[in-house]
């Protein structure tokens, strides 16, 4: 199942744990009929949700909604930077409900420690797997946008330096830069602001 990735074997052993008396009654020959490597494993984890929970795809929309914007971080989030990214979700309990599903890839509370993929194949995986090109682009612009806001903010007055979000002040430029920026948006980088 694990093709010999660390990350697989303790993502498994997890799913078993989870599973509790059940997974004891596990043969060899029942876990060779989940496929292998992190793209079965992916497989199996929407399947088991679709099946566990009977929430509609309101739930499941949100985790993917999240999931995709962690995959496109260039570092860790906190919880009102997500917020920020992902408005739709409209409060923390939404977030945290849309987290909850995401619990054994995502680390981090979003407080003292941002949310971020617990390992650099998840992010990977997501997107190359998981999400279509348009779909990157999407995520990556809300990125860019999320940045000129804040940009903005400062520049009118309504945003102080000590209050500028640390995502926005270590990553927006590298997102300008992994996007091709206009030379107009990375002049702004360079304002008195």
């Amino acid at each position: 199942l694990s093709r010999g990735e660390p990350l697989l074997v303790q993502l498994w052993c997890h799913r078993l744990w989870q599973q509790g008396a059940l997974s004891l009654a596990l043969t060899p020959e029942q876990l060779l009929g989940y496929p292998a490597g992190l793209k079965g494993y992916m497989q199996e984890f929407w399947e088991s949700r679709k099946q566990t929970e009977k929430e509609a795809l309101r739930g499941q929309s949100d985790a993917q909604l999240v999931l995709e914007i962690l995959a496109s971080a260039l570092g860790p989030l906190s919880q009102d930077e997500l917020l920020a990214l992902a408005p739709e979700l409209g409060s923390l309990a939404a977030l945290r409900n849309a987290l909850e599903p995401l619990s054994r890839f995502v680390i981090g509370d979003g407080k003292g420690q941002g949310y971020v993929l617990s390992h650099s194949l998840l992010r990977d995986y997501f997107r190359e797997e998981e999400m279509t090109e348009s779909g990157c682009q999407e995520r990556e612009q809300r990125f860019l946008s999320y940045g000129q806001r804040i940009l903005a903010r400062l520049a009118n007055g309504s945003l102080s330096t000590d209050k500028v979000p640390a995502y926005v002040l270590r990553y927006y430029g590298s997102h300008l830069q992994n996007c091709d920026g206009s030379p107009d948006l990375r002049l702004e980088l360079v304002t008195n602001a």
